[in-house]
């Protein structure tokens, strides 16, 4: 019969895609950037919005969104 500290052995040893997700600090950073990307999405699609409730010309909401989609590839 295996004890508790050879099956904590085991998983932290074992090999999948999952693995990571095991570290919490790991975890934690990967929830908080999910988290984040979600809220860089609604803001896009807020202030895309708002410029075509504002009744601006196409070429400004294309604009709009050439320009925040260059600040995130240049990361």
């Amino acid at each position: 019969m295996a004890t508790n500290t050879e099956k904590e052995l085991a998983l932290r040893n074992s090999t999948g895609l999952g693995r990571p997700l095991r570290v919490p600090t790991f975890r934690n950073l990967l929830i908080a950037d999910l988290v984040s990307d979600i809220g860089t999405f609604m803001q896009n699609v807020g202030a895309a919005w708002l410029m075509v409730t504002l009744g601006s010309a196409a070429y400004s909401t294309t604009a709009l969104a050439v320009t925040m989609a260059a600040t995130i590839a240049s990361l």
